[in-house]
């Protein structure tokens, strides 16, 4: 049975709000998206790189998208994380959704893997590019499995895969105990193979 339910966090978001001091002694406070938070996010959105966006797309980086996002905030489909330094900017976004769609969980059955909808769940996370490389992603991916799990989730998927040719977050993915379970070739990817990643909790 779940230890917490969907609507409790939508009626009080900062029960799965996390206080998270890294290595080099400072501190974050990993939180879901509110309304307030436009500003910071397009900020973090025009922050990315070229190269980091094209590794993660699940939306567009602009203006326009952190106010949509903003202004529909809905935990009961997707819960938005943001990392947030006392200052007030983001280093960290994640996009944890409850509802893995159904062309994922078709190509899962193709390997083999008939994964309830009802109990797994999928992760599209980003970290600022200057603050990657310094342990910020994987407390916040800790925390992340640790609010799955609350709201009765057994297993997470990466949300689309991850790109076969960026190897330095596949085997990122693997450390954090993610499984490679098949390749596919999206029709966003230009011809480049995915790779489709999921994790037990």
């Amino acid at each position: 049975m779940p230890d917490l339910h969907i609507a409790e966090i939508q009626a009080n978001p900062g029960l799965i709000t996390a206080h998270i001091s890294l290595p080099n002694a400072i501190s974050l406070t990993f939180r879901p998206l509110t309304p307030a938070d436009a500003p910071a996010l397009v900020q973090y959105f025009l922050s990315l790189s070229a190269a980091t966006q094209e590794l993660y797309g699940p939306h567009d980086f602009d203006q326009p998208t952190a106010d949509r996002l903003c202004n529909q905030i809905d935990y009961t489909q997707t819960i938005r994380m943001v990392a947030a330094l006392p200052q007030g900017e983001f280093t960290a976004y994640f996009i944890l959704d409850w509802k893995v769609r159904d062309p994922q969980l078709q190509r899962y059955a193709e390997y083999g893997l008939n994964l309830d909808p009802g109990t797994c769940c999928q992760i599209a996370p980003s970290v600022g590019d200057t603050w990657q490389n310094q342990g910020v992603g994987t407390p916040l991916m800790d925390h992340i499995f640790k609010i799955a799990r609350q709201l009765g989730r057994n297993h997470i998927l990466l949300t689309e895969g991850v790109y076969a040719h960026n190897t330095r977050a596949v085997h990122y993915y693997q450390k954090l105990g993610f499984q490679q379970v098949g390749i596919f070739f999206p029709s966003w990817g230009k011809g480049r193979p995915c790779n489709d990643m999921y994790r037990d909790l």
